[in-house]
């Protein structure tokens, strides 16, 4: 039966949610406290983190960006160029 959901599931091309029941599968004793409402929000989070992931990805291949870097790590940059001894205005 369960092999029928995930087959089923990712016909309907909801991967993530597949993913995350088989994900819920493999580790019995953590998912069974929660409620059935709590288990199902679950994989609708993780639904809807993959997709958003997914389009993500695709408009960052889209933008063709010249250079390859995420926001993080600029911010890290920026940061870390501030406390260097040459800026003593940031």
């Amino acid at each position: 039966m369960i092999e029928t959901t995930l087959s089923q599931l990712r016909q309907l091309k909801l991967t993530g949610m597949a993913s995350a029941l088989q994900t819920q599968l493999d580790q019995p004793g953590t998912y069974e406290g929660l409620a059935f409402a709590e288990r199902l929000q679950l994989l609708v989070d993780h639904e809807d983190q993959k997709r958003n992931q997914r389009k993500q990805n695709r408009l960052t291949r889209a933008a063709q960006f010249k250079l390859k870097a995420h926001a993080k790590i600029l911010i890290i940059r920026a940061v870390e160029a501030c406390n260097s001894p040459k800026w003593h205005r940031c």
